[in-house]
Parts: structure tokens; sequence; C-alpha cells
């Protein structure tokens, strides 16, 4: 991989959520990604500038037990060749083995182990796999808004 620094901000927007429910007080939730978003913003040229896009094929599942966040399980994948920057020659370049080598490492997940709740929302910590490397990190996200039974909001940051 190239020498680089990179920021990556995960924004889940107003997920709006398809839902199911089983025996066991699990309910399964699948983010609409035709209502949600995952950009990111990296800086370049030493922090002169910044690149930023989003990745436009996504899954996030949500195992929502006995309807506490604290209980639950996230999974996201994000597929790399579904990047987008507005750069058509960018965007093949990111694709390439200088970045994402999309071809060998298609996906970027994210597993949660556990959910704790804090003073400002909540921290879902995990296994974050990108590029052949998986390390434990922490998201921290909120709740924006709840909306009837299958609609919940949840807003989430990394940097």
């Amino acid at each position: 991989m190239a020498q680089r620094r990179s920021t990556l901000a995960l924004f889940m927007i107003c997920l709006s959520i398809t839902s199911s429910v089983d025996a066991q007080s699990i309910k399964k939730l699948r983010v609409e990604s035709n209502h949600s978003t995952i950009e990111f913003s990296i800086p370049i040229s030493g922090g002169i500038t910044r690149v930023t896009g989003k990745f436009m094929e996504f899954e996030i599942l949500i195992d929502l037990i006995d309807s506490t966040l604290t209980k639950s399980k996230v999974q996201a994948t994000i597929k790399t060749t579904s990047v987008l920057t507005g750069i058509a020659g960018r965007d093949e370049h990111l694709r390439s083995v200088d970045f994402f080598d999309a071809a060998k490492y298609p996906e970027i997940t994210f597993v949660s182990n556990g959910i704790r709740k804090t003073n400002d929302g909540f921290i879902a910590a995990g296994a974050f796999s990108f590029h052949g490397v998986t390390r434990e990190i922490e998201l921290p996200f909120r709740v924006t808004g709840v909306s009837g039974m299958n609609t919940i909001g949840f807003s989430c940051r990394s940097i």
C-alpha cells in the first residue's frame, strides 16, 4: 500500500431500516442504502487539501436484541469497487493496487463485539478489516431519531 495516513469518516445518515423479529426477541434490521451514506475524507498533499468521496454499495445489518442497543450486534460490509469521488480517473486509481487493491480486497468490513452507552450516545467496538489488515476499533454513534416500528436514524463518525 502506498504511504498514506488517512481519515476514514463513516456516516450512516437517517438509516431507514427493514426488519423482522424472531422468537428470541432479536429484531433483524437491514439498512436501506437508498436512505444512507458512507463517506470518507482523506487529507492529501501534506494536509493542504482533502479528497472526499463515498461508497455506493454497502450493507449494514443490526441484530437489535431485546430492543436494547447495548446488547445488539452490528455488521457492515462496503464494496471497495463502489468508491465514488466524482473524478473517474481518481476512482480507478483508488481501486488499483496503489490504494484499495479492489481485485484482491473487494470488501471493507466491521463486525461489532460490543456496544456501550456514553454521555454522547454509544460506541460500537469491533473488528475493522481493510486491505487485508484487521484491527480493533471503536466507532462512536448516536441515535438521531426513531419513526414508527421500523425506522431508526443513526449517525456515526470515526476520525
